[in-house]
């Protein structure tokens, strides 16, 4: 790390190219800057997502132990195995459980 700097000024979110596509819906013209964003086996759609998320996980890395704690937390109130209410078919009643 660069003396004096913090993780959020030293690393740069992935600016996003904007190419507008104009789409024409009961006479309105709309535009979206970020349609082509909508191509999911574009490469150039893929090497974005994949440089947002390594944005993300750098940026979220030193609250990682906080992230566990609060996972644990929110279990602790949870109950693991869960049945749904029965609901009956024909002359049976039927009903899952996790």
């Amino acid at each position: 790390m660069a003396q004096g700097g913090n993780l959020s000024t030293m690393l740069q979110p992935p600016v996003t190219e904007k190419k507008p596509k104009v789409t024409e819906v009961n006479g309105d013209r709309l535009m979206d800057n970020y349609f082509w964003l909508r191509e999911k086996t574009n490469a150039a759609v893929i090497a974005h997502l994949e440089a947002e998320n390594a944005y993300t996980d750098a940026m979220m890395k030193p609250t990682e132990a906080l992230q566990t704690k609060l996972y644990n937390e929110i279990l602790s109130h949870i109950k693991q195995t869960d049945v749904n209410v029965p609901y009956r078919w024909g002359d049976y009643f039927y009903y899952s459980r996790t």
